[in-house]
């Protein structure tokens, strides 16, 4: 199941944190180091900042209370009017899932004015550089030859402004 973020999802979120490797805790975070409850309660919340976060989760029939969250996607607002994306999916999860989140990032910025959305990437986490160039993504070098922005069109399609058309009269 996917659906939006909430409060209630910190330790949900933290748990998929904790089953990554350290490799894929790098390519999140850019460090080997778990997110502390501060962050997690921060993304879970990420719509009070204006942003949008999403969270897919999968449920054992034989346990139908238990959850447990597989990927995790979402952006925040930035001072320039575009949004800083982020996006993380379990390894067992990957291959359809990551591209699906990306798309519904991308669709809800798109609906809610955000015309780009940006992650900084490391150079080494192809799977992302190829993803976000999948969807049209501009990539932009950055001071540290070890990373490169990404910078992805939501697809936002501005109305031309109509102006009212003159009057035609016969001039005869």
């Amino acid at each position: 199941m996917v659906r939006p973020t909430s409060r209630d999802d910190a330790s949900a979120l933290g748990a998929l944190y904790d089953r990554l490797s350290d490799a894929d805790l790098y390519h999140r975070f850019f460090s080997v180091t778990h997110p502390g409850e501060r962050f997690l309660a921060s993304w879970c919340d990420v719509g009070a900042r204006g942003g949008w976060g999403l969270l897919a989760e999968v449920h054992d029939p034989r346990h139908p209370t238990e959850r447990q969250v597989v990927a995790e996607a979402g952006y925040v607002p930035d001072l320039g009017g575009e949004a800083e994306l982020a996006i993380c999916v379990d390894p067992h999860w990957r291959g359809w899932l990551g591209p699906f989140l990306l798309d519904a990032v991308l669709r809800a910025a798109a609906d809610r004015g955000v015309d780009h959305v940006w992650a900084d990437v490391l150079r080494e986490n192809r799977p992302m550089v190829a993803l976000a160039r999948a969807r049209g993504a501009e990539v932009v070098a950055q001071a540290d030859p070890t990373e490169v922005r990404l910078r992805i069109p939501t697809g936002t399609r501005r109305r031309p402004v109509r102006r009212p058309r003159p009057e035609r009269r016969d001039r005869r």
